[in-house]
């Protein structure tokens, strides 16, 4: 059975916690970034639940090339009503090219631990475009 295809019998109410974390000195070429998210899902029917994720970041530049890490992770409650419950960590190791302030090229290898998926290795590259 699907989870999606599981319906709640009462509402459900959300609340959403999140702080987020930037260290970007002008001048320096260190970069860090952080978020943790909090999710409490209430219900008349299966109580509350409370589920986190967040990630950590952290670079440093070479002229415009910057090498960096990145930890994610998503922590689901075992009843929440909403989520697919999934424990998911991924490490992410990569290299960004920047080409100027508004574009960027990336290349990323992430190893995904995931309970229901299993673990799994990625590579990726994606071309980046700010306006």
């Amino acid at each position: 059975e699907n989870y999606r295809d599981t319906l709640i019998s009462s509402s459900v109410n959300q609340t959403l916690f999140a702080i987020d974390f930037a260290y970007l000195p002008a001048g320096k070429n260190v970069e860090f970034l952080s978020e943790l998210m909090f999710v409490s899902n209430d219900s008349d029917s299966t109580g509350t639940h409370n589920s986190k994720g967040g990630y950590v970041h952290g670079g440093y530049t070479f002229k415009k090339i910057t090498p960096y890490y990145r930890f994610d992770y998503i922590r689901i409650d075992a009843n929440d009503p909403l989520f697919k419950v999934d424990d998911i960590s991924a490490h992410t190791i990569g290299i960004r090219y920047g080409f100027n302030h508004l574009s960027n090229i990336k290349l990323e290898f992430m190893r995904t631990e995931s309970d229901l998926k299993g673990n799994c290795n990625t590579v990726s590259v994606q071309f980046g475009i700010g306006f």
